[in-house]
């Protein structure tokens, strides 16, 4: 199937057709967007073809991309100097009181650090554009936050109040945190 991206007003066109994410580069209004995003299930590999799209250069898809990962891990969890000390300096055997401390900082760091990634696609003239991100906890299968589970996040150019440079600078330096009023869509690896 060929898809057009470089204007929206194909969704009505192919309203009985699949839903795939293509149809978030051709929807012209919010509404779209959320009946978009209601019936779409994302995969990894569509982020990927995306990619390379971009990477490809061809006009019929004609954004660029930007791709960030952000970690933050809490002050407690961070490993300090005195932690690989104490590791080091215990050697083979029972570990001291210090060490410990260690080595428990360093197996609980992965529940506590956060991963974010965010995937830019947007135009040069950065009119158009669209950013997909989620975290680790977004991901999860179980226990996850949302109603339906694994999803990722989306905004785009139809948000009246975002606009793509202030956007992803806000993400670089906040995390998703920062970005309010994103719409869920479904995820699976």
């Amino acid at each position: 199937m060929q898809h057009s991206c470089v204007s929206g007003g194909g969704l009505k066109y192919r309203l009985f057709m699949e839903i795939d994410v293509f149809n978030l580069f051709e929807a012209d209004t919010k509404k779209e967007v959320d009946k978009i995003c209601s019936a779409l299930t994302l995969k990894t590999s569509d982020l990927i073809y995306l990619v390379k799209l971009s990477e490809a250069k061809i006009i019929e898809f004609p954004y660029l991309h930007a791709c960030k990962y952000l970690e933050e891990t809490p002050e407690n969890i961070r490993f300090t100097d005195k932690n690989i000390q104490a590791i080091k300096g215990n050697g083979v055997g029972k570990l001291s009181q210090d060490a410990k401390k260690a080595v428990n900082k360093l197996f609980q760091s992965p529940r506590f650090v956060k991963r974010t990634t965010a995937h830019m696609f947007y135009r040069i003239d950065q009119r158009y554009w669209h950013m997909f991100f989620f975290d680790l906890k977004d991901r999860a299968v179980n226990g996850n936050h949302w109603e339906y589970g694994e999803h990722i996040h989306y905004v785009s150019w139809l948000w009246p109040n975002l606009k793509c440079g202030e956007v992803w600078s806000k993400f670089c330096q906040l995390g998703k945190k920062s970005i309010g009023g994103a719409k869920h869509i479904r995820f699976e690896k």
